[in-house]
């Protein structure tokens, strides 16, 4: 049963309305170019208005953050559910989510401003908890993967907890990002097809794990083959 008032409802959709109207921005002119004073002409509300909704630009950032959670999780969720054993579920959890960013690169860069110091501590509390709390459900699925893997023998028990386990490969997948979205860079250093060379990295450390069934990390093939299975038996709909 729905408990908001009408006036809570209509705030909601107005809220909405106004990050419709900042992705569209932040799409048409690029996120450095988004300010408070453009979101307010492009929504059609008064200055006092979109300050009562977002204090800040900052805040407004994690907000949007926050919508790219709800549209990942489904993603995340396909590659958990797909019917393999646990390691190539945890390697497809990888590859969902450079599919999703490669798909969405804005969210991919509201993302990770987002997470910057400069933007992460001038955020209200409120909105950083609910960055937190959008994250969650992206979590429980992971972590699930891990206790499969342990109930079925495939990992074995070791000083990680189940929540501390994929911590290496939430870094890697925010570095991966970050490093890809800065024109250029990799190319500089001689880098090819980051997210594949990922996947390689990614194979080390679960083969550091000792999480079964140990892959050949110098497989080329391997990240190539993911990908495809993965678009024709877990994501065909969105291809």
């Amino acid at each position: 049963m729905n408990t908001q008032t009408r006036k809570q409802r209509e705030r909601a959709a107005r809220e909405d309305e106004l990050l419709d109207r900042a992705y569209e921005l932040v799409c048409e002119s690029g996120l450095v170019a988004l300010q408070m004073s453009h979101l307010a002409r492009a929504g059609e509300v008064a200055m006092g208005t979109l300050y009562s909704h977002f204090s800040s630009k900052e805040d407004l950032l994690l907000a949007l953050s926050v919508r790219s959670s709800t549209y990942r999780i489904e993603q995340i969720r396909r590659a958990v559910e797909w019917q393999e054993r646990s390691r190539m579920r945890m390697l497809a959890v990888a590859m969902a989510d450079w599919m999703f960013m490669d798909a969405h690169p804005h969210y991919a860069q509201i993302d990770q401003y987002a997470m910057s110091e400069v933007v992460w501590e001038r955020a209200s509390p409120q909105r950083r908890q609910d960055f937190a709390r959008s994250r969650e459900p992206i979590g429980e699925l992971i972590h699930a993967v891990v206790r499969d893997a342990r109930a079925c023998g495939d990992l074995p028990e070791a000083s990680f907890s189940v929540e501390e386990t994929p911590f290496g490969l939430w870094t890697m997948l925010i570095g991966t990002n970050q490093l890809t979205h800065a024109a250029g860079l990799l190319e500089h250093f001689k880098i090819d097809k980051p997210h594949q060379l990922m996947v390689r990295h990614l194979t080390v450390w679960l083969n550091g794990l000792e999480w079964q069934p140990i892959m050949a990390p110098d497989d080329k093939a391997l990240s190539d083959n993911l990908c495809s299975r993965l678009r024709t038996e877990v994501f065909a709909r969105d291809t």
